[in-house]
């Protein structure tokens, strides 16, 4: 059985199963990068669909007091720890989080390579962590 190949040029090549897999892997391998990435951050809209659908279901969502007023103080707590972020780094974190762009899309757009993306995240997570602490 032949596979077909669709080359740059707009043309297309039969080949075999194994030449077609082995021109499609990094391809392959780009997607699940990116979909792995995209599902680490789940975005707010989302969770609110989530709940949404749950009480749909008759499920539902019970927050204490306590647990509500935990993440308001959490939320405040972020918001001025990202004052204190540097503009590079305020958006590198709105570009992966509120953005919900992938590494590999920040790499695209920027020309940042994709371990250094990654290693600025850590880096800036781990300021925010500690800014977060001392609030």
């Amino acid at each position: 059985m032949d596979f077909i190949i669709k080359l740059p040029d707009g043309k297309k090549v039969a080949v075999s199963e194994e030449v077609y897999r082995a021109y499609k892997r990094p391809q392959w391998r780009e997607e699940y990068h990116e979909e792995k990435e995209k599902a680490r951050h789940i975005p707010y809209d989302k969770l609110i669909e989530s709940d949404y659908q749950l009480k749909k279901h008759r499920f539902t969502l019970s927050v204490s007091a306590e647990e509500l007023a935990r993440d308001v103080i959490a939320l405040e707590k972020l918001r001025y720890a990202l004052e204190e972020l540097t503009a590079d780094e305020r958006e590198l974190v709105e570009e992966l989080y509120f953005k919900q762009n992938s590494e590999r899309e920040y790499e695209k757009s920027t020309g940042v390579p994709r371990k250094t993306v990654a290693y600025r995240r850590e880096k800036i997570l781990a300021k925010l962590r500690k800014l977060m602490d001392n609030k």
